[in-house]
């Protein structure tokens, strides 16, 4: 386990070096770690190895950027993160609209009393993600299969919006 601390450290060092914008807070007995996004996932590999037992957390800083928020959320609910970006910036007209900015509702979710409201981007992605997983579950993993209970009243369009920006997120 020292071993590990001293990798990490390491990292930490290396990072504040560089300056890397998009880092993650993670937090393993009782200790805090900062990491990038590209050495997330191998970070996550390498704890499963070690002990599939074993707690850790993976909490995202006071990140602000939808895409950071979205891909992070993605990872935990083990969900397509190309598909929850393409899904959100097609309801929020590229995370310009006033839902996505006033109510930091990542996904256009509403329900029978209006417009969700999460009280941070956090929440609000992390409810988006929760919603895929849940239709994922269901079997419901393709934008087609999706539309039928996200959009009812409007799949074709929306399909062909949602896939137009799939394939942008995949290039």
């Amino acid at each position: 386990m020292k071993r590990l601390h001293l990798i990490l450290i390491a990292v930490i060092l290396l990072l504040t070096i560089l300056c890397i914008k998009q880092t993650y807070l993670i937090h393993q007995q009782e200790q805090n770690y900062l990491i990038s996004t590209n050495r997330l996932l191998h970070y996550i590999e390498e704890l499963q190895k070690q002990n599939k037992e074993e707690r850790y957390e993976i909490i995202v800083e006071e990140e602000t950027d939808p895409r950071v928020l979205l891909e992070h959320y993605s990872i935990v609910y083990d969900i397509d993160p190309h598909l929850a970006v393409a899904i959100s910036r097609a309801e929020t007209g590229n995370w310009t609209s006033s839902i996505f900015n006033n109510n930091n509702n990542f996904g256009g979710m509403r329900g029978r009393d209006g417009w969700y409201t999460f009280d941070n981007r956090r929440e609000g992605a992390e409810a988006l993600c929760k919603l895929l997983a849940k239709y994922k579950e269901r079997g419901q993993v393709t934008i087609e299969e999706i539309a039928t209970t996200y959009c009812p009243n409007g799949q074709g369009e929306w399909i062909k919006l949602v896939t137009t920006i799939y394939n942008e997120e995949v290039q």
